[in-house]
């Protein structure tokens, strides 16, 4: 039976915006795809699992929608890639082989190498397992982009002097890829110079802007006195991978997308010049 499109065409797709860092809590922040500007792509980082939506159809008594979810390369053939709800469950297809699902909202798994893919979307009506009716396909730009790194400067180590008004010290020129803003987690190690009076905390701090990408960079690191403080990263994230359903899977190797050492800060006190003094005069 040949399908006859009554429904308006372009269906409406979205892609996920800016996540918290944190596990997946809440139910995605979405936006909609457009033809141009900075939402005609939906930038998202290496093995990230990603959602993505359509507006559902207004029910009619008797009828069913099944919702298309073709995901395609460059050159328009289909990945095949699985097709999972949002809490990563693998979902069947309505008809097998047809692309077609029950579910307006999935979730998918992107794959471990950068690279560019498109995204088909459409919505049919079905009547007791007969499809009758569906839209136009909806095509949308996917980018998968590398991980964020982080490069500690060379040497890895830092001196400058306290003065009672300082609360931070930036490390300069560190080397970060990705899409700002950059989120690290760190563990800051004190103590003084002869190595008495160690203590150890976890930190963070935020680098750059969502305008900022790859580059040299500085990061600011807390000091409350003068004496001894390793820096060693712990977690880093852009904007583009705090997008991902799966930030504990797709998280910072140390020795590959972090340091695996520590950045060593000598934080010196400030010296005062004392009054001169002089031998009297006779």
């Amino acid at each position: 039976m040949k399908a006859i499109n009554i429904f308006k065409t372009g269906i409406l797709v979205s892609a996920i915006a800016l996540l918290s860092s944190g596990a997946f809590a809440q139910a995605p922040n979405y936006t909609d795809f457009t033809s141009t500007g900075g939402e005609s792509i939906d930038s998202v980082t290496v093995g990230s699992r990603m959602p993505y939506k359509t507006q559902a159809q207004t029910a009619v008594t008797g009828l069913v929608y099944q919702y298309k979810w073709l995901f395609e390369n460059a050159s328009g053939v289909n990945q095949n890639w699985t097709i999972l709800d949002l809490a990563g469950a693998t979902l069947t297809e309505a008809t097998a082989g047809s692309g077609y699902y029950t579910n307006n909202e999935i979730s998918v798994k992107m794959p471990t190498s950068p690279g560019t893919y498109k995204l088909r979307a459409n919505v049919r009506t079905v009547f007791n397992g007969t499809a009758l009716c569906e839209a136009a396909d909806t095509l949308a730009n996917i980018t998968i982009v590398a991980k964020p790194t982080l490069a500690w400067p060379t040497p890895a180590q830092a001196a400058t002097c306290y003065s009672s008004s300082m609360t931070s010290v930036n490390i300069d020129n560190i080397a970060l890829t990705g899409f700002g803003a950059w989120e690290v987690e760190y563990t800051l190690a004190f103590s003084n110079f002869d190595g008495s009076g160690a203590t150890s905390s976890t930190k963070n701090a935020t680098i750059g802007t969502s305008a900022s990408k790859a580059g040299n960079y500085s990061m600011p690191v807390d000091v409350t006195q003068a004496g001894l403080y390793k820096v060693t990263i712990t977690k880093l994230t852009d904007r583009i991978s705090r997008k991902a359903l799966n930030p504990t899977e797709i998280a910072a190797v140390a020795g590959t997308d972090i340091p695996s050492g520590e950045f060593t800060l000598i934080v010196a006190p400030q010296p005062a010049t004392k009054k001169l003094q002089h031998v009297r005069n006779m």
